[in-house]
């Protein structure tokens, strides 16, 4: 397996050293390679990368096979924001990475609430500061999964081990409490991040989010006074948060869950706590304990705070004696439709939320239905292609835009819903997001086989894209074709225009999605096309287009 890794820091090169002993292919990317020969010296490649120009992430991927491509690289200040790794991804693509891994920060949530526990599921915060930089890495991120790259992000806690971390900080004598130490705070040691970006390699499924951090949030007096007794160093002095005439010191004060990473992707921590974790510092690094390792009473962390709604017992809908039980299918029509599996997919009358939840659940569950037809087409469309019947092709062609039109006409539906009556349901969706919709996924990663199968039509009748189009008389079956793939990217692009309309319409353009992602990111959703070359071809039959005299 080829890695490689862009921004090899503290992480990247302990990656890079357990990769390598591992037998894999790396590549390690920095800015100053003088400082990463020993890894040259256990069998990386090295290759100079500066990010902040927009061209070299390239040439920093090419020659390599299907990659796992881990960027590790800051958001960088004189840059605009989620640049670098937008052309990092368009990268990757270019070479069919396997696998595109983010690190982020636990800085994405911003300030909360004392001491509260927050999971991947936890509003983010948009209006911070400190947050702002890595959501735009992290919007830009999405957005090339949408375009159909794997992508994996990872929101890091503190990083700590061998070298790095409060121990090295204590010996310095620079570290300091905030606050008397009261406030909680999140680690991960170094050797475990290491075998979650791994694991996420592997396991983790695209368009995947974790949170890492390991089994035992602390306040930092915890921490500190543990360590400080252990090392012997002389007591830490504190410092205010907020002092006047000082400026205000950031204060995250939370316990970041690691439930959703262990679940999914069956990762144990071999150090689930700073305990473990400051045992193998000293054992790697050779050092004699100061003192007896003693842990303390670990407690599992309390789950996450509901951010949402109460989610009692649900809110039964006024009754209405038409929402009567339909029959069981005893005829034979009801039995070829499925009638009565079909009808009983909607929540019942009694555990709807609001009247209009049956309104919501039938609108989405009837345009997967029509996105299934549509991939089945699209499959039917490559079929006929590569079987030379073209008259075919445009007639599937043909059946994908007509349904790509319902899909448009029907969201129109949701304009009959006021935003309280969406405020009532969205409370009770979860994390719910359209972005996710099985149909949705499906068609955008059949758009690139289809495309395939035409160019290869183009090939057997020796024609290129310029040419059909330049010569329109000459191959008007080809061309009928490539009309029709314009008909159906034109009209996905409609149909996102009209979610997002209609996003804007009930919760407006300020609030962030039930996953947390700002409205940029549906409005640069909107903007992705299936077929780009279709729509560059009508650039470059205009490019020396010169206005003539007026005819009269």
């Amino acid at each position: 397996m080829d890695w490689v890794i862009l921004g090899c820091g503290y992480l990247g090169a302990r990656l890079t050293r357990a990769l390598l002993a591992d037998g894999q292919r790396v590549r390690v990317c920095a800015r100053n390679l003088a400082r990463l020969e020993p890894l040259a010296a256990l069998g990386a490649q090295l290759h100079a990368l500066d990010a902040a120009k927009l061209r070299a992430f390239g040439p920093a991927l090419y020659n390599t096979r299907s990659p796992v491509v881990v960027y590790s690289i800051p958001p960088l200040g004189q840059m605009p924001a989620g640049e670098p790794p937008r052309r990092a991804a368009e990268a990757a693509s270019s070479v069919g990475a396997q696998k595109f891994i983010y690190l982020s920060s636990t800085a994405v949530y911003g300030e909360t609430e004392s001491g509260v526990t927050v999971d991947e599921e936890s509003p983010i915060s948009i209006g911070d500061p400190a947050a702002a930089p890595r959501l735009a890495d992290e919007s830009a991120v999405e957005t090339a999964r949408l375009a159909g790259l794997p992508t994996v992000i990872l929101r890091l806690a503190a990083i700590y081990g061998p070298g790095r971390g409060v121990r090295e900080r204590l010996k310095a004598g620079s570290y300091k409490l905030i606050d008397e130490g009261v406030h909680f705070f999140s680690r991960v040691h170094v050797d475990d991040l290491v075998g979650i970006v791994r694991a996420s390699a592997e396991r983790a499924p695209s368009g995947a989010v974790y949170c890492v951090a390991d089994d035992r949030p602390t306040t930092q007096r915890e921490y500190c006074d543990w360590l400080t007794a252990r090392l012997g160093t002389p007591p830490v002095p504190s410092v205010p948060s907020l002092a006047q005439g000082a400026p205000r010191r950031a204060v995250r004060n939370r316990k970041i869950s690691n439930a959703r990473l262990k679940r999914e992707l069956g990762y144990s921590f071999r150090h689930p706590s700073y305990v473990e974790g400051e045992r193998a510092i000293e054992e790697e690094l050779g050092l004699a304990a100061a003192a007896p390792m003693t842990p303390p009473v670990l407690v599992e962390p309390e789950e996450p705070k509901d951010m949402k709604p109460d989610k009692g017992a649900p809110v039964a809908a006024p009754a209405n004696r038409f929402d009567a039980r339909y029959d069981d299918g005893a005829s034979e029509y009801e039995r070829y439709l499925k009638t009565a599996e079909l009808l009983s997919l909607q929540k019942a009358p009694e555990h709807r939320s609001h009247p209009d939840e049956l309104l919501f659940q039938s609108i989405h569950q009837v345009e997967e239905l029509w996105m299934k037809v549509m991939v089945h087409e699209l499959g039917e469309t490559v079929l006929h292609l590569d079987g030379d019947r073209l008259a075919e092709a445009r007639g599937a062609l043909f059946r994908v835009a007509e349904l790509g039109v319902l899909l448009e006409r029907q969201l129109t539906l949701f304009q009959t819903m006021l935003p309280s009556a969406y405020l009532v349901i969205r409370a009770r969706l979860g994390r719910g997001s359209g972005l996710d919709s099985p149909g949705f996924v499906r068609l955008n990663s059949c758009a690139p086989e289809v495309w395939e199968s035409f160019q290869r039509a183009l090939a057997r009748h020796q024609i290129d894209l310029m040419q059909l189009y330049a010569e329109p008389a000459e191959n008007g079956a080809l061309l009928a074709v490539a009309e029709g793939l314009v008909d159906i990217d034109a009209g996905m692009q409609r149909f996102k225009r009209e979610h997002l309309m209609v996003v804007r319409r009930i919760i407006g353009i300020g609030t962030a999605s039930l996953r947390g992602n700002p409205m940029d990111l549906l409005e640069k959703s909107a903007q992705l096309t299936w077929f780009p070359s279709l729509w560059a071809v009508r650039d470059g039959m205009f490019t020396d287009f010169k206005a003539g005299d007026l005819e009269v």
